[in-house]
Formats: structure tokens, sequence, C-alpha cells
């Protein structure tokens, strides 16, 4: 619906008494009718106003501040769309100024008495909360744009695009704009006018303040570093807080939004922080340090804020992402120790380090091979934390044994600091012991998950026992080193049999060295044991050959010399290792292998092929034994399978293979040789895919047996395998399993495989 303009006017022309002219909020004469205004045709109904009636000597202003003016707001406010953004200060300062002219012009012509009841009518019509709701986006973009051009420098290159103004022209530009910000205001609270309510205006700058916050910290973290927001955070709510008290006129409270404008930015960071807790405490750590350190910060100045919902969000993605069958038990530890450091530095209490790192002990204790794991992790990937560590190590309780122990009466380092002593957050769980908490470390987190320290002395002294006599690469002085580092985590004493285990060693390197043994004609160390201190060491029946036994009674004939007879040694034949060059067809290399293994490939110094009952016999080994390591031999091409007519043993003879035997030579030049048990040799995939047609047979066997080792699913394809032919390798046979396992359909845990109940799929 349109107005009719006033075309002409004559002062002195007779006037109606029921008619007026009135200037819109165009700034356009024209003339109205309080009976055109009470009609049908001007009633404006789409601003739903909460007033049911009116007196009957305020009906007048009623339907001229409801059909016309808020007519013509309601107008103005679906058109300012189409406003520029840089045209939006002076269109609404123009609207208000033909507002507030429209508002007293009607009321110096009805020469209404009670013009303060006149102008409170049209605070509750024109700025009714329908109507508020609908100026909030206005003013919302107009308070954004006040703070841009206070802070020209973000402004200052949008302006040029947009106003095609030379350069030296944008601060002339900024400081008219600036100043129709304040005009605006003044007339928006003006009481004998427009008269909206401060508390709607200083609402909606709050929310526009918010909205600026939230553009600003989506910004910072969309950019994907790991360099610390709090400190430019600070700054920019500093400058917000500024820009608040330059332009938020009295009366309006713009202390009410200056005290809550530091709290909300830190709120804001912190759960923009918290929409990527798993990437920043497990994925990224230590790269996202500073992040972490953010969070710390922001946690404390917002006293707790977002303790709880990052405890939980954590959780449930700690559950969905890495507690499930699909991850490694070692992905799971360095999962487990990122999360125990990143989570002290946000937190110093470490509440929520035991609530996180809880969920994730308690699936590590599921798992058969967690134990094993674990202090295979600690001794070497995590050791130079340790050792960088060491001056801040706290010894090791077990934690049921904390739980009835008054921490008061526990003398701590920082009693000097106690003026700066704070109470546990709220949601610590009462009755926890905060000194164990608090001096939990991601060395005794990794011990917690044995539940109590004297299984983790255990598994690490049977840890140690097989580094010393099971590899042939020692490094005492870093496992001498290592232990001292230890000592300083557990009481004196608890590792007294650790400490004779690295006493044995150096001294059975001290008689190698002392020793006078011509009769033997290589070189050979030994490893004397005091048996009673050192674990039960695994060992097997292996017949060594005759060179080495002799070598072995010579040097226990000096051993005894020394000693006086009153000592003597008892060899362990199967552990040790041995130094040999192997020359075949003319191509000779040098490799090192266990003494079982060793003796296999020595036996073929006798003759060149053996079947594997002699071997057996002449070894004193077992068949399964004798076939796997004979199997390696094989695939590495120092032996191969050769079939001999009229017998049904399995036969090996030396392999005459030269392009194997280079590219084994080539993996030994590159990387350090791993046993047989640990052997990891290339996928055979034309044979691993040959066993899929077995698939269907093998799920429901293992549905019906688990759970099985790879040795018992190659015992039976062999027996599928055609006459003559050899059938597939254990090593082909483990592939095969692994393929599944990786695709979800069995679980691998301790050399055992397991079906997936609801995914034996074909």
């Amino acid at each position: 619906m349109s107005w009719d303009r006033v075309e002409s006017m004559e002062e002195d022309s007779e006037q109606d008494y029921d008619s007026f002219e009135i200037v819109n909020l165009k700034g356009e004469k024209m003339r109205l009718s309080h009976a055109f205004l009470r009609s049908e045709q001007a009633t404006f109904d789409a601003v739903d106003l909460d007033i049911k009636e009116t007196p009957e000597e305020r009906s007048q202003w009623y339907y001229f501040q409801r059909n016309f003016v808020l007519r013509e707001i309601h107008t103005w406010i679906i058109e300012s769309d189409k406003i520029g953004i840089h045209m939006l200060p002076y269109k609404l300062y123009e609207m208000l100024m033909n507002l507030h002219v429209c508002l007293r012009t009607y009321a110096d012509i009805h020469e209404i008495a009670a013009k303060r009841r006149f102008y409170d009518d049209g605070t509750k019509i024109i700025f009714s909360k329908p109507v508020v709701e609908l100026m909030v986006p206005v003013l919302r973009r107009l308070i954004k744009l006040s703070f841009y051009l206070f802070k020209s420098e973000h402004y200052k290159p949008l302006l040029l695009e947009r106003t095609g103004l030379a350069s030296g022209s944008v601060d002339r530009t900024n400081q008219l704009a600036m100043g129709f910000f304040i005009r605006i205001n003044r007339l928006l609270l003006a009481r004998r006018s427009v008269h909206m309510s401060v508390k709607d205006l200083t609402d909606i700058y709050v929310a526009a303040t918010h909205h600026i916050i939230d553009r600003y910290v989506l910004d910072e973290t969309a950019k994907k570093t790991w360099d610390r927001k709090y400190d430019q955070l600070c700054a920019f709510a500093r400058h917000v807080k500024y820009w608040a008290m330059e332009y938020m006129i009295e009366p309006m409270h713009h202390k009410h939004l200056t005290e809550q404008v530091d709290m909300y930015a830190r709120q804001k960071l912190i759960d923009s922080y918290i929409e990527n807790i798993y990437d920043i405490v497990v994925t990224c750590f230590p790269h996202s340090y500073f992040l972490a350190e953010d969070l710390k910060l922001c946690i404390v100045d917002t006293q707790g804020y977002g303790r709880v919902k990052l405890a939980d969000c954590l959780v449930r993605e700690v559950k969905d992402r890495l507690l499930n069958v699909g991850v490694t038990t070692n992905d799971i530890l360095r999962a487990y120790a990122s999360a125990v450091d990143c989570l002290k530095v946000i937190d110093p209490s470490s509440v929520i380090m035991h609530k996180v790192c809880g969920i994730i002990k308690d699936y590590l204790k599921t798992r058969q091979d967690t134990v094993k794991n674990i202090i295979m992790y600690i001794t070497t990937e995590k050791r130079d934390e340790l050792t960088r560590d060491s001056k801040e190590a706290h010894v090791v309780f077990d934690e049921e044994g904390m739980r009835e122990v008054n921490a008061d009466f526990m003398v701590k380092e920082d009693a000097d600091t106690w003026q700066s002593w704070n109470p546990d957050p709220v949601d610590a769980n009462k009755g926890d012991n905060p000194f164990f908490r608090e001096s939990a470390d991601v060395f005794n987190m990794l011990v917690s998950v044995y539940g109590s320290k004297d299984q983790f002395i255990k598994e690490y002294r049977q840890l140690l026992g097989e580094r010393l006599t099971s590899t042939n690469e020692r490094d005492l002085s870093f496992e001498t080193r290592y232990l001292e580092l230890m000592k300083r985590r557990f009481t004196e004493g608890e590792l007294q049999q650790c400490e004779v285990m690295l006493r044995d060693m150096s001294d059975s390197e001290a008689f190698d060295r002392m020793k006078m043994t011509p009769e033997i004609p290589f070189c050979m160390q030994g490893r004397i044991i005091s048996s009673f201190f050192w674990p039960k060491l695994d060992t097997e029946t292996v017949k060594v050959p005759d060179v080495i036994a002799n070598a072995m009674d010579v040097y226990r004939q000096a051993f005894e010399d020394q000693k006086g007879n009153q000592r003597t040694l008892n060899w362990m034949n199967s552990l040790g290792y041995m130094d040999l060059d192997v020359e075949i067809y003319g191509k000779t290399i040098h490799i090192t292998l266990p003494t079982a293994q060793a003796a296999i490939l020595m036996k073929f110094l006798e003759k060149d092929s053996w079947n594997v009952d002699e071997l057996c016999q002449g070894l004193d080994m077992k068949k399964s034994v004798i076939k796997r390591r004979c199997e390696w031999f094989s695939k590495n091409g120092l032996l191969r399978q050769k079939i001999v007519e009229n017998s049904v043993a399995e036969w090996y003879t030396l392999a005459d293979q030269p392009a194997l035997l280079e590219k084994f030579e080539k993996r030994l030049e590159n990387e350090e040789e791993e046993s047989d048990e640990e052997e990891e040799p290339a996928e055979n995939t034309e044979a691993i895919d040959a066993l899929e047609q077995f698939w269907t047979y093998t799920k429901n066997f293992i549905s019906n047996q688990e759970p099985v080792k790879a040795e018992r699913i190659h015992t039976i394809f062999k027996m599928f395998a055609s006459p003559g032919k050899q059938g597939p390798t254990i090593a082909d046979v483990t592939g095969f399993l692994q393929r599944k396992v990786r695709a979800n359909m069995l679980t691998y845990n301790n050399g055992y495989y397991r079906a997936v109940k609801d995914n034996l799929g074909p």
C-alpha cells in the first residue's frame, strides 16, 4: 500500500479537522486522516502486537502509530537488505531523523497534552518485541561496521574496493561514518522521540559483539596452525572493549558489555578447541602444545568453564576413534602417553587426565598383549622422555595403596609456595588422593595399567633378561643408565635383582677379556648369569655342532680354573647368537643368526640335502620348529625345498638361486636382522590370493575352534595341496590371516586369531 503525496500546500487554506499533513520515513510530505487510519484498508497486521485495547482518548495516535508509522518502519526494514554496507549508517540515520520529525510533527499538530504518554505508547508499538527482532539484523550489521571502522586497518581495503575512493579520502570517510553511529544511538534512545528500550539496544550490542568474537575465533582456528592464540585473543578483546566504551553512549550499559567480553572470548576459544580436542590431545601432541597452554589459561580465566564438556567430549572421541579392534596396542599406548602429557598441561590438577586415561587403561587391560607392549614401549619409545624428565621423576605408588593415605600429612615439594594453593576442581572425585593424582606422569600412568608396580617390575625383569641373552646386539651402558633412572621411580631394593643381572653382564665381559683359550679357533664370548636372580628364560633343546660343543667345553674349563673348581657352567644352547660367513655357489654373505637357527644351517656342511626327520634327530629339535626355520631359509635363498621320489618326508637342499640370495643380502645391509619369529618378508600376493578359496572353510573353523594360531591353519592348508606340490608357506598363511584382520573379519592378539562374530563376511 502507498500513501498519497502532498503536491502543494497553502498556508492560509482551511484545514479539515480530521486530516493532517505528515512526513513519511523517506522525507516526503503527505496528507492523512484519522478516519482513513481507522479504516480496514489502512489496517496493518504484518506485526503481531500484544496490545489488546486502547483507551478512547488515545485511540487516534494508536492508529497513527500502528497503521502508518509501524507500516513505514516495517517496509524500510524489509528493504534495508538492498542497502550496501557502506551506505547503511547514512540511510539508517536518515530514516531515524524522518521518524523523529514524523512523531514530533504529529504531536505538535494535534497539541497532545499527554505527549509523554504518546511517546510511551510509541515505544510499545514502534519498538515492540516483534519489531525489535526485525531490527536486530539491521543494527547488528551497523554495529559490526562500526567496529571494523574503528579497527580501520581491517576495513580500509574493503572500503577502497566498494566505494572507489582514493586512499587519502578513506580516513575522512571513516570519521564521517563514525559520527553517524553516535547520532543514531542518540536518536534511538531519545525519550521525546523514538525512545527505544535501553536494554533492547544494549542486548543488540552484546549480540553483535558476540558475533564479532565468534567470527574472529572461527577465522583464527580455521588457519590450522599450532601457534599460540591466547595473547592475540586478549588483544582483540581489549580492542572490542575500547570500541564499546567509545560508541555506547549513556544510558547504555557499556560496562555490562565490557565486563563479559573477556569471559565470552575465552569461552568461545574453549568451545572451538573442544571441537578438535581429540586431535589436540591425542593425534597432534606435542605439536599442539601451545593450544593446550591456551586451553589451560582460558579455563583458569573462566573459573573452570568447559572442563566437564571437554572431558565428556574427549571420552566419547576416544571410545569412537581409538578403542576398537582395528587399532594396534602400540598405537593405543602412544595415544595414552600423548593424552597424559597433554592433559597435564591443560589441567595441572590431573582430574581430567585420570578421567580420560582411566577409560583407555580399562580397555588396555582387556588386551592380552598389553603387558609386553607396555614394557617394550617404555624401554624403547619413551626412554628419551624418561631421561628428560628424570629431574622431576615421581616415585611410583600403587593406586590402591594410596587411597587410604591422608595427603594433608605428606610433605610436598611445593610447600614453600602454599600461598598459591588452589582447591580441587569441582569435578574432582571425592576421596581421590590429590598427591597421587597430581604426581602422575606418563611413566606412572603406564605402570598403573599393570595394576601394581610389582607386576611391572616382574615384567621389566623378564624383558631385561631376554634383551641381555636373546639379542645379538646388547647395549649394556644404556641398560645401566636406564636402570639408574628406573631406581628413581621405585624404592630401594625393588630393582635389586635387575642390578645383579647387569653386574653379571659386566663380570662376563671382564672374564672374556681375561680368559686364555687358544684351543678355541674362533672368537667366543659367554654370558654367565646367576640363575637365582634371573627370571626363567625360554629355552629349547638343541644339539649344537661338535665344533661349538668342543668350544663350550674349553670355555667351561677356563671358567672353572679361574674359580678354583668351586663353580661351573651349565650352557643354555638355544640362547645366544652366531656370526657366520656363508658361501653358496661362489656367493658369500655375512649373517648373524640365533644359535638354534645357525645349528640347522651348519648341518648342511655335512651334506647338501636333509629331510626334516633327519634334522630333528640330529639336532634334537621339534619337527614344527625345524620346518618353520627351514622355510625361513628357503624364502631368503639359502635353502630350497627338494622333491625326492618315493619319499613322504620333506627335503631341503642348498639353494641355487643367487637372485634370492642377493635380495636377502641387500636387506641385511639396509635393516637390522631380526629373529625368525620377528622376520616379516614381503607378502607373496599371488600365493595369498590363492588362499581366498579356503576362506569360507577357514572362518567356520576359527569360529568353532577359536582361538587358533597361524601354524594350525597352515597345517590344514597343506592338506589341501596337490601331491608333489609344496603348498602355502607359513608366511603366506600369516599374510592371508593378517589381510582378514585388516578387513575386521578376524582379530589378532598374542599370536592367536579370533573371529569377529558380527563381521564374518565372504
